[in-house]
């Protein structure tokens, strides 16, 4: 179908960043092009002759704009695309100026951390990673005494034994977003809300119990952390004095009979330092004497009762920890003690990420990231925009940071994680709102969650019916079945001197048994821990799989698929090709698409297509070929 006109029309910018007033309208602009992408940014452009009347009204970063096409079929101008002028180049004929969509708008915007308030390069505690250890012994040695700096001996030192009755049966982990913290410096009181690390405990002496141990018996912790350490791997981080947090004691459940000997379901409260200097900084403007303020605000977890509490880590960092213990012994022997080190008195945790939004599933996550970039700072250019879901929210949540990246490009970070965890092909779409028939555009945005891998009912594409032209490829040259995933990041991988860690991998094994193995590295940031990072490495197997590479791009008529009518990028649609070397016939992803509108009237589409499973932005063109 070809059409006789093509409509622009400028607004300039109102108080509240939207469209004021109305300042141009022209239907004789040449050579129109307007480009949307899935997940990602789009552009326009548009040709208006140098001695235009109304040329000074096309003004670069003050004037929205939108473009429509007229549909004799319908009788109605119909939505194409809409933004903000950016730019223009001009020659002594012809001025062409250059557009961006909202989406693009939105990625000259920049991350804070999202959902709590965080900044990733906060202090570390300087008081941690120093330290003796009682647990440093061998058995029948004797040691100066580390522990409460008593001496219990006429020469100050204490027996150190090794023995095997003891277990820590228990020792779970959790990182606990946003959270009001109070501590009280007698008569003042001081808050701050911050996220902590929780550890759940529980330990047992199984030993003999006869006149060996004081009434009340402790048992005594020693926890490790890595970072800081000088290197860490997933499997086996290294722990040494460099990983030192403290020592700390808890009091038994009980103090008659064997009861005495077990402490259950005792927790461990890990704050950022950052959260101790806010509550310093408040005590100190109330008055509190300085010696309040060091008893109310330990370093080392303080005890015996739980929870036992400190402020010693820094946000934005994945940590491993160990705990080992022990139990205080007092012997026979007059001024004689011993401590009894378990050996078997030692736990270990999996990475855990302090400060991350990791109570947030897809929808939230996107609107907390999308609502700070819009009203964070004053005076945004989508200020007046707003975000729906449309479909419903998942159920996975995910566990990402970011900070100086594109928006834009962090929400499509954040979809990825969510197709990735999603095992049925669904996608996850960041889009404009498209306005239904004769409604006006208002320029919000909408997260499609989930957006199926089923052809679109508003029709298909066939060549030589509707497709002009294609270019296709099976794609065998991007294929990849064996993947790893490195953090980029030294503060997310945990490391204080070394920038790539390995975080996640993954592998076809059919596609290994196929073709043998081909790998591919792949460096990354914004990973908070393993998990989010395997979910990536996922979403790579399955797009790179032979059977998921395909790709093709179209030409297609207008009559075959009217731009935005029945479908938006990110949607499937069925193409059918028998012709030469290409039989296809099953659907493929919208990952582009392009409008364009000739100077003659006549209309094209142009739509990057892709095969697979999860959800790709990226397209290579098929002229292309990868190596």
């Amino acid at each position: 179908m070809s059409t006789t006109q093509f409509r622009i029309i400028l607004w300039n910018v109102s108080s509240t960043g939207w469209r004021g007033d109305q300042r141009a309208v022209v239907f004789d602009a040449k050579d129109i092009g307007v480009e949307e992408h899935a997940n990602d940014s789009g552009s326009a452009y548009w040709t208006l002759a140098s001695d235009h009347p109304q040329l000074a009204e096309f003004l670069p970063l003050e004037r929205h704009y939108e473009i429509s096409r007229w549909s004799d079929y319908r009788s109605r101008w119909e939505f194409v695309g809409a933004g903000m002028i950016n730019d223009y180049v001009a020659s002594d004929t012809e001025v062409v100026y250059a557009g961006i969509d909202y989406k693009a708008l939105l990625n000259q915007i920049y991350t804070p951390l999202p959902g709590v308030t965080l900044d990733s390069i906060s202090p570390l505690n300087p008081n941690i990673a120093i330290g003796d250890t009682i647990f440093n012994h061998s058995d029948g040695t004797t040691a100066l005494d580390n522990i409460n700096n008593t001496t219990y001996t006429a020469s100050g030192t204490a027996l150190y034994d090794i023995v095997a009755e003891g277990n820590i049966s228990t020792f779970s982990i959790s990182a606990v977003s946003a959270t009001s913290k109070s501590v009280v410096a007698a008569p003042y009181t001081a808050t701050v809300t911050a996220p902590y690390i929780k550890m759940t405990y529980t330990i047992a002496y199984t030993g003999a119990t006869a006149g060996t141990f004081e009434s009340t018996p402790q048992f005594r912790f020693r926890l490790e952390a890595s970072p800081p350490a000088s290197s860490i791997t997933a499997a086996t981080p290294p722990l040494s004095t460099t990983g030192y947090i403290g020592e700390f004691s808890a009091y038994a459940d009980g103090s008659t009979g064997t009861s005495r000997f077990v402490a259950t379901n005792r927790e461990i409260h890990l704050f950022p330092y950052s959260s101790k200097l806010a509550l310093e900084t408040s005590l100190i403007s109330q008055g509190a004497s300085t010696a309040a303020i060091a008893a109310a605000l330990s370093d080392s977890p303080s005890g015996p009762t739980s929870p036992n509490v400190a402020y010693s880590l820094r946000n934005g960092i994945s940590y491993y920890f160990k705990i080992y213990a022990g139990i205080y012994q007092s012997g026979t022997t007059a001024g004689g003690q011993t401590w009894k080190v378990f050996s078997a008195g030692k736990a270990s945790t999996s990475a855990t990420n302090l400060g991350q939004s990791t109570d947030k599933t897809i929808y939230n996550f996107v609107e907390s990231v999308f609502n700070d970039a819009v009203i964070g700072k004053a005076s945004q250019r989508l200020r007046y925009a707003s975000l729906a879901i449309d479909g419903s929210d998942g159920t996975t949540v995910h566990t990402a940071f970011s900070y100086g990246q594109p928006v834009l490009e962090y929400i499509a970070d954040i979809c990825d994680l969510e197709m990735g965890a999603r095992s049925n092909g669904d996608k996850v779409v960041f889009r404009i709102v498209k306005p239904s028939a004769n409604a006006n555009y208002n320029g919000n945005f909408k997260l499609s969650v989930p957006v199926t891998s089923a052809s679109i009912s508003a029709g298909a594409l066939r060549y030589p019916e509707n497709v002009k032209s294609y270019q296709y490829t099976p794609g065998l040259a991007r294929v990849r079945n064996d993947i790893t995933i490195v953090s980029a990041d030294a503060s997310i991988s945990g490391s204080s001197t070394s920038t790539a860690v390995i975080a996640a991998s993954a592998s076809d094994s059919a596609g290994i048994a196929s073709y043998g193995r081909i790998e591919m590295v792949t460096s990354s940031s914004g990973y908070a821990d393993g998990t989010q990072a395997s979910k990536e490495a996922q979403r790579l197997i399955t797009n790179l799989k032979a059977a998921n590479s395909k790709q093709v791009s179209l030409s297609v008529v207008v009559d075959g698929l009217d731009i935005w009518n029945g479908w938006d990028v990110g949607d499937s649609i069925r193409v059918t090709i028998k012709h030469g070397a290409v039989i296809i016939d099953e659907p493929f992803v919208i990952s582009g698409a392009r409008w364009f509108g000739s100077r003659d009237g006549s209309e094209r589409i142009e739509l990057d297509l892709v095969q697979g499973s999860q959800f790709a932005t990226s397209f290579m063109a098929p002229g292309i070929i990868a190596r």
